[in-house]
């Protein structure tokens, strides 16, 4: 599967998402991955997906969320690191699922246009960024009152407190030996509900949420007029 490439590009924060994809994968197997297929459909289940949409994930990472949208009229998943859509590309390959893959950096201006997707996913991405607001801008622009937004993020405060309770009662290893015992260097930002809604609430509105086992937050959205 080509990788399209779009943007001026900063190669040192390139290779720098590609050093933490590979140090830090997103979990799939063990408790952890059990954890994880939980919050993706969660993502799913307020996405609502239907076969005439046309569907955009920024910050697809290997494609773990992309193969398992099973109808759609169009999707397009995109990510900074290199490393991740050539994971994405092979595990799309084996997908009867017509998928296009984008290199891009998600806080620069998106090559899309306004009302292009019915639905967007942005789903643990933006805690990885310097400026998490820049890419919800940039998720307003090319949004209209009718596209479904979903959003998820790590509610970091209650993922280290469990950490911390776990690493005391020596269980965290035997339970998560796939993940780091405590905050993810690849976490460049803290989620709280509150951060979140600073971050969202001038362009964007909440319609529902759910919260996954306490750590994780998926939101969906719609834009809010500037009229």
């Amino acid at each position: 599967m080509e990788i399209k490439k779009y943007g001026n590009l900063d190669e040192r924060l390139v290779d720098w998402n590609n050093e933490m994809y590979k140090a830090h994968p997103t979990p799939y197997k063990g408790l952890a991955g059990w954890i994880e297929c939980k919050r993706a459909q969660a993502v799913l289940d307020l996405a609502q997906i239907k076969k005439t949409d046309s569907v955009l994930e920024i910050g697809c990472e290997s494609g773990k969320l992309l193969v398992r949208i099973k109808n759609a009229r169009q999707i397009v998943g995109v990510d900074i690191s290199s490393s991740a859509l050539q994971d994405a590309s092979k595990l799309l390959d084996n997908s009867k699922q017509p998928v296009e893959l984008i290199q891009l950096d998600a806080q620069q201006e998106l090559p899309f246009s306004k009302g292009q997707f019915d639905v967007i996913l942005c789903s643990e991405m933006i805690e990885h960024v310097d400026n998490p607001k820049a890419v919800i801008e940039n998720i307003y622009k090319i949004s209209t009152p009718q596209t479904r937004i979903v959003i998820s993020v790590p509610l970091e405060g209650p993922k280290l407190f469990i950490k911390k309770m776990l690493r005391s009662l020596g269980l965290f290893k035997l339970l998560f030996s796939s993940i780091e015992d405590s905050k993810s260097e690849w976490h460049l930002q803290m989620f709280s509900k509150k951060y979140f809604s600073n971050i969202c609430g001038e362009l964007l509105e909440k319609q529902k949420s759910k919260i996954v086992y306490g750590i994780h937050y998926i939101i969906r959205l719609s834009i809010k007029s500037r009229d």
